[in-house]
């Protein structure tokens, strides 16, 4: 009888050991507990679990891809600091990813018009699901003396350097390494941040601007993307992503209505292949406390708070939200919308915080909070806990008579304004967001030179 418990204890372990996701409902270990407590962490352990699945589908020994992993999720599992989980987490979906680039070397072949509109069609089923970070290739935050992935020499910083794409005052950049072409050698592509301008976050191909003295970057050009698309695509974020083994740039922002998807080529060169477009296909309310407040949330009704620029100073502000992954260096930019009073009678903001590079053009690390007006301390509300569940989606704070509330959006895709006053919270509505991403153009790839001229 014990040994069929025990055979049965560790069939129902199998599953979830292979799964690798975590389940942050019901009970946890304390590496779980840490992983839920941390939106970045259940970011990763998200990408993990798309690029695990991924990369057993294509995996040519499918047991020994599940021993490493269950090997893996063991070593992980010793950990439970931020500062221990999160290089595991990044050097494991590297090599997942590694795992789907290596079984399906598609890195030369050429992309047929075909196989553009399925990576389009299937790029916007994931907009609307809200998984395409899960396709995310990883980097790090570097410096120009310590690169980690990818060392500059004296020479080529002092190339950059010359040009905007490493602006005299801005030290931090993202450095990727892709293996591309037949032999899949590897390439250096990089995003750099400049304070004025946010479109100098865009992907370039870092060896090929090097190599051309800073005429060439890689990107080619587009008719299809006019002015007010490119104004519309000014602040949103370039991410490099795998698909079905290929890499592309996905162009957009969380909540953004529309998005570019290009392909990078065996050559290097960034080719814009389509264009996304995205709609609100259905608000539905799910739970309502307070019907007349709800209807107009839906109707946009609600009084806006205005935002109100804040100066904090790193080592006072933000002490809990900045505590994983803040190295303390980095300026803060951060907003605030009053809030009432807290249950101690005094006043809370809402405070929106964004650090590291990109901050300003809203590509920087991100986490919402409730903190007293001196900005050093939480106030006495449940909100921060709610907001930690909140996806990458900025909360927004609203006003309706002396009634104060915040709409959070959820990973799920779902939206709840909670009611926040006099340290009391509770949830007066709950909206399920529905989307309709279509492609709104196609370019014919295979009738594209890759010319940058």
């Amino acid at each position: 009888m014990l040994r069929l418990f025990l055979w049965l204890l560790v069939l129902g372990a199998l599953p979830q050991l292979a799964s690798a996701q975590i389940k942050c409902s019901g009970p946890v270990t304390r590496t779980e507990s840490t992983i839920c407590a941390t939106s970045e962490l259940m970011q990763l352990d998200r990408m993990l679990g798309a690029s695990y699945k991924a990369a057993l589908r294509v995996a040519p020994d499918q047991r020994t891809l599940k021993t490493e992993q269950r090997g893996w999720i063991a070593r992980r599992n010793e950990c439970d600091r931020y500062d221990c989980l999160e290089p595991q987490y990044r050097s494991r979906i590297t090599e997942l990813q590694s795992v789907q680039v290596r079984a399906l070397a598609r890195l030369d072949k050429p992309l047929t018009r075909q196989d553009a509109k399925r990576t389009c069609s299937n790029l916007a089923r994931r907009v609307d699901a809200r998984s395409i970070d899960e396709l995310r290739l990883l980097s790090r935050w570097t410096t120009p003396t310590t690169l980690g992935v990818s060392e500059l020499t004296d020479d080529e910083r002092t190339q950059l350097a010359r040009t905007q794409a490493w602006p005299a005052y801005h030290e931090r950049a993202l450095l990727y390494d892709l293996n591309l072409g037949a032999d899949l050698s590897s390439t250096r592509f990089a995003s750099f941040w400049g304070r004025q301008d946010c479109r100098s976050a865009r992907m370039f191909n870092l060896d090929r601007f090097l190599t051309s003295d800073g005429i060439d970057d890689g990107r080619m050009q587009s008719e299809r993307i006019d002015a007010k698309t490119e104004r519309a695509l000014a602040t949103a974020e370039d991410s490099l992503i795998l698909h079905e083994g290929r890499y592309f740039v996905f162009t957009g922002s969380p909540g953004g209505s529309q998005s570019i998807v290009s392909w990078v080529r065996p050559d290097g060169t960034i080719q814009p292949i389509c264009m996304l477009q995205t709609a609100t296909r259905s608000l539905t309310l799910l739970d309502s406390q307070d019907r007349s407040v709800c209807e107009q949330a839906r109707n946009g009704k609600l009084t806006p708070v205005e935002w109100r620029r804040e100066q904090p100073d790193p080592e006072d502000c933000c002490p809990r939200a900045l505590s994983n992954g803040y190295d303390g260096d980095d300026p803060i930019t951060a907003f605030s919308a009053p809030l009432g009073l807290d249950a101690k009678r005094r006043q809370q903001l809402l405070v929106r915080v964004a650090y590291g590079p990109g901050r300003e053009c809203g590509s920087g690390r991100t986490a919402s909070m409730v903190l007293h007006e001196d900005l050093r301390g939480p106030a006495d509300t449940q909100l921060p806990d709610l907001l930690r569940e909140s996806s990458g989606v900025w909360p927004e704070a609203y006003q309706l008579r002396n009634r104060y509330f915040v709409q959070v959006a959820k990973p799920d895709g779902t939206y709840h304004l909670l009611e926040a006053n006099g340290g009391r919270v509770r949830q007066v509505c709950q909206f399920a967001r529905k989307t309709k991403t279509s492609i709104e153009w196609l370019l014919d790839v295979e009738a594209s030179a890759p010319d940058n001229k």
